[in-house]
């Protein structure tokens, strides 16, 4: 409840860059205000693309990133990127070394590694509440409500 909360104010200060001497304060924005600040008010060509997808095809999403970018990758050296980047061998390293972006309030960063791991762990009156509180959004990336996904809407590359 308290992450769903945080997701949903635009009035929150922290200090992210805490390891400084002197940290700043930075003013972060709602999960909503944040995507649409980069799909709407980017100065950089934002090529979208979402989790699930990911999973689902790795070498055709991971290869239209690469030439988003302005890469011409060969297939063979994405297949030895995503190789390099399993889920398992993240989570293995991580066990190993530790991962230094993990929050600490998180045992690990890398969970399950897999889509709709949220299920079974958010109740309905939470699962609602971020869909009031982001639905549009939501929708605008292709999520419904009901945890499910559709292609992007207007994305011709889906």
């Amino acid at each position: 409840p308290e992450a769903a909360d945080f997701m949903a104010t635009g009035k929150v200060s922290g200090n992210a860059l805490a390891g400084l001497d002197l940290p700043l304060p930075e003013n972060l924005a709602s999960w909503s205000e944040n995507i649409v600040s980069w799909l709407d008010h980017s100065p950089h060509k934002v090529t979208l693309t979402r989790y699930e997808d990911l999973h689902a095809a790795p070498l055709t999403h991971f290869t239209r990133i690469a030439k988003a970018a302005g890469f011409d990758p060969k297939e063979e050296d994405i297949a030895r990127f995503l190789e390099a980047t399993r889920f398992e061998k993240l989570r293995e390293e991580e066990e190993k070394s530790g991962f230094r972006e993990r929050p600490k309030t998180s045992t690990t960063f890398f969970r399950e590694g897999k889509p709709r791991s949220w299920e079974g762990k958010l109740d309905d009156a939470l699962r609602q509440k971020l869909v009031q509180d982001h639905g549009a959004v939501m929708a605008r990336l292709g999520y419904l409500a009901d945890g499910g996904i559709v292609p992007i809407p207007g994305d011709n590359a889906q």
